[in-house]
């Protein structure tokens, strides 16, 4: 009986505060408990991933470094928000954060991968830049004054990066030429591509929010916490982070910590075992 009026509270409370809901901790512990094997193995990486990037001290000269130690950072802070949208059963936007970590890793792994790329990376942003100059030249007046844009400044800052632009003769660097030079094109063609579906809401992913009842009738749509689905997020956030862990330790020998990394990984190996 009192499953029954948690769940009945559960659903009053959803209905009226959504994901705000303070009665959201009894969605937290069913997922922790239908995925409790995938809860503890991504408590564990996170940990020990945890104490990976604390022994990290990059030499401040050398961008390869730095830019290892920041993205790593970057990577575990998603992983851990994708952690805690997974076990809220928030599904959808737990795949609009493994999806960011994903591009992170790219960006990480080619890095190490290629000795050249850091300084593509670091010119990429001059490309970034000007496509953010264009799009406040695009503002409306009001949002222009709101933020306090200045244009003649930004045709001044416009000039400056274009002629950067040219006498580096540097190109924009797509997330596809990432993925390539990181040696993770499959990943680019399979999860990268499936997440962007839910990014983007194309309409073949808005399934997640429909009940079928036949093949041709809608028996009702769906809101609200999708538990049955937590491991799906854990596991591609735990497949990003194991990547760009090792990345990391290619760069940073930390030779205590190898034995405790291939533990988990076996662990997540084992997990897989029944999706294959």
């Amino acid at each position: 009986m009192s499953s029954e009026i948690e769940a009945a509270l559960l659903d009053a409370s959803i209905r009226r505060d959504g994901f705000l809901s303070l009665h959201l901790s009894r969605a937290i512990a069913l997922s922790r408990s239908e995925h409790k094997e995938w809860f503890d193995l991504a408590e564990g990486l996170n940990r020990l991933s945890m104490r990976l990037l604390w022994s990290l001290k990059p030499r401040n000269r050398i961008n390869r470094e730095v830019l290892v130690a920041i993205l790593f950072g970057r990577c575990l802070s998603a992983y851990q928000g994708a952690f805690i949208l997974a076990e809220r059963g928030m599904i959808l936007e737990g795949r609009y954060v493994v999806r960011a970590m994903l591009e992170a890793t790219f960006a990480l792994t080619a890095i190490v991968r290629r000795k050249n790329f850091s300084q593509r990376y670091i010119d990429d942003d001059n490309h970034r830049t000007l496509q953010l100059i264009d799009a406040c030249f695009r503002m409306p007046r009001t949002h222009k004054k709101f933020n306090n844009i200045d244009s003649m400044d930004l045709r001044r800052r416009k000039r400056e990066i274009k002629k950067i632009i040219k006498s580096t003769n540097s190109k924009a660097l797509k997330i596809w030429e990432a993925a390539k030079a990181a040696g993770m094109s499959y990943h680019y063609n399979t999860a990268y591509r499936l997440l962007s579906n839910t990014a983007h809401s194309s309409a073949r992913d808005l399934d997640y929010h429909i009940l079928p009842k036949s093949e041709t009738e809608i028996q009702k749509l769906l809101w609200g916490p999708q538990v049955a689905k937590s491991a799906d997020v854990l596991m591609h956030a735990c497949d990003f982070l194991f990547i760009s862990a090792h990345c990391v330790r290619r760069v940073f020998k930390r030779p205590e910590l190898e034995n405790q990394f291939a533990a988990l990984h076996r662990r997540f190996q084992k997990l897989l075992e029944p999706l294959v």
